[in-house]
């Protein structure tokens, strides 16, 4: 089964029972990654790395980029989950910040 099916699979039967509070977290820390990713886009440093790997194809620079990044504080992750996987990462997100929210709540 190839990589694509499986995710596919998976998405289809997930379960979408999560709480509003998880939901609101989930749409805070995504919001947050596009703000960051605005902001950061004319950072001189950004441009500087932009235009040293302009030349090597998405592949070849993803490969080479990998595990460099953070998209969100305290959530690494690499550009592999933020360019091929956006729906494994937002599922997550929603599982973690609702297992997060139980905890400080002081719940299960």
């Amino acid at each position: 089964m190839y990589v694509t099916e499986r995710l596919a699979n998976w998405g289809a039967n997930v379960s979408s029972d999560h709480s509003f509070a998880a939901r609101e977290a989930t749409k805070h820390a995504v919001l947050d990654v596009v703000g960051c990713m605005i902001a950061g886009a004319g950072d001189e440093g950004v441009a500087k790395l932009r235009n040293a790997v302009s030349d090597w194809g998405i592949f070849r620079t993803l490969i080479a980029l990998a595990g460099m990044f953070m998209v969100a504080p305290g959530f690494e992750s690499d550009l592999w989950a933020l360019a091929f996987a956006t729906p494994v990462l937002v599922q997550q997100i929603v599982t973690w910040r609702g297992e997060h929210t139980f905890k400080k709540a002081g719940t299960n």
